[in-house]
């Protein structure tokens, strides 16, 4: 049976390597059950999962559509457990969670997880395809083969929960429908499951291999039944009532229905929720995400301020996390203080816990919670990714240690492949490297000790195990290390350990791997923070190029490899290419990342300033206004950025010769630039350069002296007294000073800014001899 058209199949591997491959993936077949448990509360959907578990049966692999909050996932899992306790699926029932799963490597690697497999450098397809073919092997033995009209008899389910996320990039959507291709036509007797909130683009023809079923919401009466079941105080008038204002929607159903158990909400409230729904004489079709978004935020608005700012720090969390993840995360003392805030949290249907004390949030609710936390406290997703950063850094190492012991190994490997979207996470951040200042430079330092010391357990000339998998360890260590150097400003460190990393990674992994243009990005931002930009341009071309062929154009981690290529060809005076560059960057982080967020600020900001540099001020100037006014939204009045960003547009409205207007804007740089950068930072002597020229240009030139002083001061300092700046200001604090009426020497300021600070430091240096 040949796979359905859009559901391609990977490159042919050579006969032999196949046949290893297919054997390997065999032995690690096994008849578990994956599936996820039933919500308490989950009703009416009888008759539909009954039809869904009879379709598998009967004609074949499914896939549900259904916008977020649907109930997709607890209509397949209900579908699934109906096959599991009727013991049509021998083979087992696996659960396949693609949630941010945005490259090849990801899809694979879940694909991999569930199956017991660990994901290697290549053949991982085949591998997946051959143990999924093993879990039905035993009855298409068993049983009748099935015919050209109908499927072989159903002796296995895969459920692929979350396929939008996979199919919102091109190249994790070509991985996705290659494995699937490849499952429908080799292994027909394991049915396939999907679940997404987009269609898949199937072809549309009689008895497809993979039918899309659209999912709706539950019927009125079900709906109504379900509030009843969760708000037993409610009337079966006023359930028919919440039923309404929510749509059916399942998830809305049930956080309103906690919400009036709890008294957040009453039946006055409904309106608002009524309000949310999209309008019927709309021309465009209604978005069902917006609309179910909408009510999501209206109940979450509704808890306690801390319990919102709760939900808004576990939002960072792409998977299932446990308690003392959730400690960590909320910056709880204890466990046992998780446990108190995830329990209320659980009453209110914010979190869900499953049996093995796992807790997760909707995407939906996780979400609209990140937008929420937004609004509370613009620093509250730094600081959830922050620790989120630091958690897993730690969990890395923990693991490392348990994979060194014997006994250990296996549970090591496991628990690496269970928390893959985890793994994500964590990459994603770490490359986000404008974004991580926030994160702690305290805490990334505390590892420098634990990286060291497995470089030198490493080298031991006694270590075992083969070479490539020592190399390859080697190469990540040196690459955490190179990564902390870097956000240190240690650049020269950090060059010094991304270049071997990017050496073995080239070695062993090839230069087409993820991995190994992480450690090509991490030299390039070393090189070019060192001034030699063009030499780091080509290596940002190259790191480049690989994260769009493996992750795809609008994977953060090469969004960020093609702003830094802006940044770098801005530096070397090329701005009509910088610019280029900069727009799209601009455009993919708005799309990918959101209007309100930290690094779309950035990329306003480096727009701005690269427009601003061709002198072209006037356009500038509104892109300026957009990144401060975000910045402050999203980091907060006295942040390093949004200083930043205050002096820029105070020097863009400068220099658009509106002096009175760019005054108050430059005091209010310099003062924050004082206050949250220091007297000693560029920015805050550029701030006073910018002031003081306006108040020359004004004729001040009284008020203007001092701050020429201490701007001289600082440059000479930092400058020399050969440097062109130096001498301008020198030149311009001779003017202010002959304007008032008084003698000017150049020698005699220079000799009393450099001489009266050596004179202090000498007679300090006496005052100690004689106390010594």
């Amino acid at each position: 049976m040949a796979a359905s058209q859009g559901l391609q199949s990977q490159p042919v591997t050579a006969p032999a390597q196949q046949a290893s491959l297919e054997r390997r993936g065999a032995d690690a077949v096994s008849g578990r059950c994956q599936l996820p448990p039933l919500p308490e509360h989950y009703t009416g959907r009888e008759e539909e999962a009954a039809g869904l578990a009879e379709h598998l049966r009967a004609r074949g692999s499914l896939v549900l559509l259904a916008g977020g909050g649907m109930g997709k996932s607890c209509l397949a899992a209900d579908v699934g457990w109906r096959l599991v306790r009727s013991g049509e699926v021998p083979g087992g029932a696996l659960w396949v969670d693609l949630r941010e799963a945005f490259s090849s490597a990801d899809v694979e690697a879940r694909f991999c997880a569930a199956l017991g497999l660990a994901a290697e450098k290549e053949g991982n397809a085949l591998r997946v395809v051959a143990a999924v073919r093993g879990l039905a092997a035993g009855a298409q033995q068993a049983g009748p083969g099935g015919s050209s009209s109908s499927p072989p008899p159903l002796a296995a389910l895969v459920v692929v929960d979350n396929a939008e996320d996979a199919l919102g990039e091109a190249e994790a959507a070509a991985a996705m429908k290659g494995l699937l291709g490849k499952i429908l036509a080799i292994a027909p007797a394991a049915r396939l499951l999907l679940t997404s909130r987009t269609s898949l683009h199937l072809p549309s023809r009689p008895s497809p291999l993979l039918t899309e079923r659209p999912v709706g919401a539950t019927s009125p009466a079900a709906a109504a039944q379900l509030v009843q079941a969760v708000a037993g105080d409610v009337g079966e008038a006023e359930a028919r009532r919440v039923a309404e204002a929510c749509q059916c929607v399942p998830l809305v159903l049930c956080l309103v229905a906690e919400a009036l158990a709890a008294g957040r909400m009453r039946m006055q409230d409904l309106p608002k929720l009524l309000a949310a729904a999209p309008s019927p004489s709309s021309s465009t079709v209604p978005n069902s995400d917006d609309a179910s978004g909408t009510r999501v935020r209206l109940v979450l608005a509704g808890l306690k301020r801390q319990h919102q700012q709760a939900a808004a720090l576990l939002s960072v969390f792409p998977s299932s996390f446990d308690e003392e993840a959730a400690a960590a995360v909320l910056d709880l003392p204890s466990t046992s203080a998780a446990r108190g805030l995830l329990a209320v949290l659980s009453r209110h249907s914010v979190v869900t816990r499953d049996g093995r004390q796992q807790y997760s949030l909707h995407p939906l609710v996780r979400e609209q919670a990140a937008v929420l936390g937004t609004g509370l406290n613009t620093g509250l997703r730094a600081a959830a990714e922050g620790r989120f950063v630091y958690l897993m850094l730690g969990k890395i190492w923990e693991r490392a240690d348990m994979y060194a012991s014997p006994k250990q190994s296996q549970s090591a490997l496991e628990s690496a492949q269970e928390r893959q979207a985890d793994v994500g996470k964590l990459v994603e951040l770490l490359a986000q490297l404008p974004a991580a200042r926030d994160i702690e430079l305290a805490a990334l330092e505390s590892l420098r000790p634990a990286c060291e010391a497995l470089l030198r357990r490493f080298a031991d000339p006694q270590q075992q195990g083969p070479q490539r998998e020592v190399d390859v360890a080697i190469a990540a260590v040196h690459d955490m290390l190179a990564w902390i150097a870097s956000r240190s400003g240690r650049y020269k460190d950090g060059e010094g350990h991304a270049m071997p990393s990017y050496q073995l990674r080239l070695m062993h992994l090839g230069k087409g791997h993820q991995d190994t243009a992480g450690s090509l990005y991490t030299l390039a931002f070393c090189i070019d923070s060192q001034g030699r930009h063009t030499e780091a341009e080509p290596l940002y071309r190259q790191a480049l190029k690989i994260q769009r062929q493996v992750l795809g154009k609008a994977h953060p981690s090469a969004v960020a490899s093609l702003n830094s290529l802006a940044v770098c060809i801005n530096a070397q005076g090329r701005y009509t290419d910088a610019e280029r560059l900069y727009r799209q960057a601009l455009r993919r982080r708005r799309r990918v990342l959101g209007e309100e967020h930290p690094l779309t600020a950035s990329s306003l900001n480096n727009l701005a300033c690269c427009i601003a540099a061709q002198g072209r001020h006037a356009e500038a100037e509104p892109l300026h206004c957009q990144a401060l006014e975000l910045r402050r939204r999203v980091l907060g009045a006295e942040h390093p950025d949004t200083v930043t960003s205050l002096y820029h547009l105070a020097s863009c409205t400068y220099a658009q010769g509106r002096y009175e207007e760019a005054e108050p804007l430059c005091r209010q740089a310099l003062g924050l630039s004082r206050r949250v950068l220091g007297d000693e930072h560029p920015y805050t002597s550029a701030s006073q350069y910018k002031l003081a020229m306006m108040l020359y240009h004004h004729e001040r030139f009284e008020e203007a002296e001092p701050l020429f002083r201490q701007v001289l001061k600082t440059r000479l300092r930092l400058q020399g007294v050969d440097h062109p700046t130096v001498q301008k200001c020198l030149d311009l604090l001779g003017d202010c000073v002959e304007e008032q009426g008084h003698a000017f020497s150049p020698e005699a300021e220079l000799a009393e800014l450099v001489w009266r600070p050596a004179r202090k430091s000498w007679w300090r240096r006496v005052v100690r001899g004689c106390f010594r």
